[in-house]
């Protein structure tokens, strides 16, 4: 997050929590040219294997261009 900041990109949506199944799962951000900064909450350096279906989830609304996670 803090090397995002020096970038100097404008943040286009705040930081915020983001759902799965009515469930908090983690948090994002969102910077100019596109860029989200997103965390899964309680997952350590590999999603995948601590949330495996946060990450899914998060790995398919990224790739389904959805605006927000």
């Amino acid at each position: 997050m803090e090397w995002l900041k020096k970038l100097n990109f404008k943040e286009t949506e705040k930081w915020h929590p983001w759902f799965v199944e009515n469930q908090i799962a983690g948090y994002s951000m969102r910077y100019g040219s596109n860029i989200l900064f997103a965390t899964i909450k309680g997952a350590g350096h590999v999603p995948s294997d601590y949330l495996p279906f946060e990450a899914f989830v998060a790995y398919q609304r990224c790739i389904d261009g959805a605006t927000s996670l």
